[in-house]
């Protein structure tokens, strides 16, 4: 192989496309601010409970009163649903025992899920975590996160809904799509049309256009807005959404897929149901999280 001729220059590489994610609000990379805040982060060893940062975010956790049963509310994205409907943690707190809350889901933190709860629930948490092979040492790094994202980026959640609207928007009347369900927070959610290949439109958009999005089974795909996904991008999706009804590859040709997409229509109801719970459990689709 030769190189460039004397005095030319090399060719260079293509820049790399650019990715659009919308499968999830976890995949967020931490911002520089919040980099900042980890680095800047006071820490000690949490096994011992004396990591400061840790023991401060502990501090802010609402203390769930007894109401006889024990109830446990799974809030992955509660905080979606304090924003949307304008309630808080004092309306919230005292109905349940216990409550877990994730801070990457929306607040773009690298891992961490907190469990709230009366002292003497979470010393038994910590033992039972302990003796599972659980904890970490110099764990601030991590809280610093957590309490960055819960000191900024809890108000923003409104601008993901509003986007998360706009793909709702954009995806009403076209013609591979059944129906819409309503989108109460920053994940819209759509049932495939009769005759279309919900599989198709997944990689048409992953492998020509950098989009990606998640299925949700049996011809019900789904959008996730988050703080890496801006009106830009929103416009692009949008746009390459409309953009999708014109293309011959995304259309199913086999009599199979037929049948499947249409038993499937009855599903509607149930996304619509699904999304409107969504909206009153802090947008958790289920326990294990995406």
């Amino acid at each position: 192989m030769t190189g460039p001729p004397d005095g030319a220059a090399a060719p260079q590489p293509p820049p790399p496309r650019r990715i659009i994610d919308l499968r999830s609000d976890t995949v967020t990379r931490p911002t520089p601010k919040m980099m900042a805040a980890m680095v800047a982060a006071e820490v000690g060893d949490d096994v011992w409970g004396d990591d400061p940062t840790i023991n401060a975010l502990q501090d802010i956790s609402a203390v769930c009163r007894s109401r006889g049963l024990r109830l446990h509310l799974d809030g992955a994205r509660l905080f979606n649903a304090f924003v949307e409907a304008g309630y808080g943690a004092a309306d919230v707190g005292p109905l349940f025992d216990s409550i877990s809350i994730c801070l990457s889901k929306g607040l773009g933190c690298p891992v961490g899920s907190l469990l709230l709860g009366t002292k003497d629930f979470i010393r038994r948490a910590h033992r039972i975590r302990k003796v599972l092979g659980g904890g970490m040492r110099q764990a601030g790094f991590l809280a610093a996160a957590g309490l960055y994202a819960l000191h900024n980026n809890v108000d923003r959640l409104r601008e993901d809904h509003a986007r998360a609207r706009r793909l709702g928007a954009a995806l009403s009347g076209l013609p591979y799509v059944a129906a819409v369900a309503p989108v109460d927070t920053n994940i819209a959610i759509f049932t495939v049309a009769p005759g279309w290949d919900a599989k198709a439109l997944v990689e048409a958009l992953r492998v020509q256009h950098g989009v990606l999005i998640s299925t949700m089974g049996h011809g019900v795909l789904r959008l996730v807005t988050h703080l890496d996904v801006g009106d830009e991008e929103v416009d692009e999706v949008c746009g390459l959404l409309r953009g999708l009804a014109d293309s011959q590859q995304v259309v199913g040709v086999a009599e199979g897929a037929a049948k499947e997409a249409a038993a499937v229509v009855g599903t509607v109801d149930m996304g619509a149901a699904a999304a409107l719970a969504v909206a009153a459990n802090g947008g958790a689709v289920n326990g294990g999280g995406y």
